[in-house]
């Protein structure tokens, strides 16, 4: 559960609907430049769906994890510790893949990220 609650119904009553997926939406790209949550189209309609009262493919728990960002901070030190115990931080970083920057703007992965990895030095 997201943990996202609604301030009014989400969908007028006679619309049900039980499956939202979502084929896009996960990255910047799909939605129109501006973080206006009250005057842009794709924002408000993504507010709709998460506010509804439906499965959501993936939720948006999920969703944020596949984000690249979201991976680049969880593999920075201490992030990861903040939810587990240092034993079960420890196997979940055991499993992290390399993360490398893809432009002048990401800064390069800390190299936590690339423990157990074989990928780092």
């Amino acid at each position: 559960a997201s943990g996202l609650a609604p301030s009014t119904p989400a969908l007028p009553p006679e619309v049900e609907v039980s499956v939202v997926y979502f084929r896009a939406g996960y990255t910047p790209d799909d939605y129109s430049p501006g973080l206006d949550f009250e005057t842009n189209a794709e924002w408000k309609a993504r507010l709709l769906l998460e506010r509804a009262c439906c499965i959501k493919c993936p939720c948006v728990d999920y969703h944020l994890a596949g984000a690249k960002k979201v991976q680049q901070a969880l593999a920075s030190p201490g992030a990861v510790e903040r939810f587990l115990s240092a034993p079960d931080a420890a196997a979940v970083r055991a499993c992290f893949a390399g993360l490398y920057a893809l432009d002048e703007l990401d800064k390069p992965a800390p190299p936590a990220a690339l423990a157990g990895s074989g990928l780092g030095a």
